[in-house]
C-alpha cells in the first residue's frame, strides 16, 4: 500500500471512513495475508484515523466480513451470473462483502447499504465498478421483495 494516499472529506460520517477502513484492511489482508491488528494499525496509519467510534465500527465490520466470508463469496458468486468470484478486483470483492455483511448481519436497510457500497465503489475501485456492485445488490433486492 506504499504510495497510498487519501485525506477523509470533512463531511464523511463516522460510520462511511469506518467502512473506508474496513476496506483497506480487507484489501491489504487479501494481497498479503496476515495478523488483522498488525494490518489494521498500518492502515490506521497511512490514513490518520484516530476516532474511537470510527476504530470500534471497522474492526466490527473486519472481523464479521472475515468471519462469514464463506457465506458472503456465495452469495456474490450467486448474484454476479457469469462471473468467477476471482475476475472481481479485491476492492470491488471487498465493498461487496461489506455491504452483503451489514444488510445480512447488521439490519442495515438495503437502500442505504447500495448506496455507500456504490460512492466506495466510486471512491476507490475502478471506473465502472459502482455500476457492477449498484446492478448485483440491485438484485439483491429484487429477489427480497
Amino acid at each position: 500500500m506504499e504510495g497510498f494516499s487519501f485525506v477523509f472529506p470533512a463531511l464523511w460520517p463516522n460510520r462511511r471512513r469506518a467502512r473506508v477502513l474496513a476496506m483497506v484492511v480487507l484489501y491489504s489482508l487479501e494481497l498479503d495475508p496476515g495478523d488483522v491488528e498488525e494490518k489494521m494499525a498500518g492502515v490506521l496509519k497511512m490514513l490518520g484515523v484516530s476516532r474511537p467510534a470510527v476504530l470500534e465500527r471497522a474492526r466490527y465490520l473486519i472481523t464479521g466480513v472475515l468471519r462469514h466470508q464463506s457465506e458472503l463469496d456465495a452469495i456474490i458468486q450467486r448474484l454476479a451470473h457469469h462471473w468467477e468470484l476471482e475476475r472481481l478486483s479485491p476492492v470491488t470483492r471487498n465493498v461487496l462483502r461489506i455491504a452483503l455483511f451489514e444488510y445480512l448481519h447488521d439490519g442495515l436497510d438495503l437502500a442505504l447499504v447500495i448506496h455507500e457500497a456504490v460512492e466506495l465503489a466510486k471512491a476507490f475501485a475502478e471506473d465502472d465498478a459502482f455500476r457492477f456492485v449498484h446492478g448485483l445488490l440491485d438484485q439483491l433486492r429484487s429477489q427480497r421483495a
